[in-house]
This record gives structure tokens, C-alpha cells and sequence, in this order.
């Protein structure tokens, strides 16, 4: 994916080597806000899995469990998807933190 998001931008500007000034700068910016949400949704999602607790009776594992590592996982893949380490490591350390603090 990431491969063809490279290929996508040299179309666009060929014979540009990397990103301008203030292309970099937005998207410092847009990944910061992309982030916030991110941690509001995780934060909110945590905690309503939390509240709607009960065991699945085929696989016998809390509906906890399953509900968080679902949400974690897409938005996980959803931040990868970026091909931005802006993203993609901040999420890590996201996900790392509120499953320290919220799941126990």
C-alpha cells in the first residue's frame, strides 16, 4: 500500500525529490488531530466494552477482551494505512498506554 501511495505522489510532481515546507507541515498538523481522535474513540470504545461485559459461550472469553482487541486492532490498521510514521508510532504508543491504564 504504502508503495503505491509513493508512486500516487511521484505522478503527481514528478522531478520533486521530497515534500515541500509546508506539505510537511500540514501533515504534522492533520496527524496530530488525526491522533486526538483517535484517542477519544479508543477511550470511549474501551470503556463501553467495559460496561458491556459477558463471556461468549462458544469460545468462552469475556466480550471485553474480544470487543477491545477489535477496536484496537482497526484503529491500529487505520493509522498504519497512512504511511506515516506521524501516525503509525504515536498510535503504538497510544494503544500501549490505554491498555495499561484501561484494561486490566
Amino acid at each position: 500500500v504504502c508503495n503505491k501511495f509513493n508512486q500516487f505522489i511521484a505522478q503527481l510532481a514528478p522531478g520533486v525529490s521530497g515534500l515541500s515546507e509546508d506539505l510537511a507541515n500540514s501533515i504534522h498538523a492533520l496527524s496530530g488531530q488525526y491522533l486526538i481522535l483517535e484517542e477519544f474513540y479508543l477511550s470511549a470504545c474501551i470503556e463501553k466494552a467495559s460496561v458491556m461485559t459477558g463471556v461468549n459461550p462458544e469460545t468462552h472469553i469475556s466480550t471485553r477482551i474480544e470487543d477491545v482487541f477489535w477496536v484496537v486492532q482497526r484503529c491500529s490498521q487505520r493509522a498504519y494505512s497512512t504511511c506515516s510514521l506521524l501516525a503509525a508510532l504515536p498510535m503504538g504508543n497510544l494503544v500501549s498506554e490505554l491498555l495499561r491504564t484501561h484494561v486490566q
